[in-house]
């Protein structure tokens, strides 16, 4: 969507998401430079960088969220029904308040 301002819509929305959660979990943005040019160029070309150890079904949602293609993306539903998996609760129940370990 960085090329094609078009286009953007609910699957812009999960990859802003996915963005965001990578961030809340590996402790910095996906894609970084020196300047908002440098940023859109990486995210164009580059594929985020995952860490050694990080949690393999966090990694999962955050490489589906980040996909080049927009089709390739979850839905919302979609990726509601994965982050309740992660917190370990039913898709639709409330699961905002999750912690990190899974616990409510």
């Amino acid at each position: 969507q960085c090329r094609e301002s078009k286009s953007v819509g609910v699957a812009s929305d999960v990859y802003a998401l996915g963005c965001l959660f990578y961030e809340m979990v590996v402790g910095r943005v996906p894609f970084d430079g020196e300047n908002q040019y440098d940023v859109i160029v990486a995210q164009v070309n580059e594929e985020a960088v995952y860490p050694i150890g990080m949690d393999k079904d966090a990694e999962r949602i955050c490489r589906v969220c980040l996909k080049k293609g927009e089709k390739e993306r979850y839905s919302l539903v979609g990726l509601e029904r994965e982050m309740a998996k992660l917190c370990g609760v039913s898709a639709g129940d409330s699961w905002i308040a999750c912690s990190s370990d899974g616990s409510s």
